[in-house]
């Protein structure tokens, strides 16, 4: 089990042992007080978190989407008045 790998298609490091990493955010915290940094894993913690919430952003906002094409299909409106609105693809539309 390793502690970090690189993500080759972006070339970022990250922990992927969900363990060693709240160990270490225990650990962080209870010797920095949250206060001093310790590096470059902190700094990479950082980036996963925010990568997280573009993430989960963006996935709120494709179920939104997909939602709305849902309910423009129900009511009859063109698919490609729909792509138009939605940013969804017509194959996507299609498939509702």
């Amino acid at each position: 089990m390793s502690l970090l790998i690189c993500n080759k298609e972006n070339g970022r490091w990250y922990i992927t042992n969900e363990e060693i990493s709240r160990i270490f955010d225990q650990e962080n915290q209870q010797i920095t007080g949250g206060k001093i940094t310790m590096g470059i894993i902190e700094v990479i913690k950082k980036q996963e978190r925010e990568e997280g919430k573009l993430e989960g952003k963006l996935e709120g906002e494709l179920e939104k989407a997909i939602e709305i094409a849902a309910e423009m299909k129900r009511d009859g409106l063109p698919v490609a008045q729909i792509v138009k609105f939605t940013k969804l693809s017509a194959e996507e539309i299609e498939g509702l």
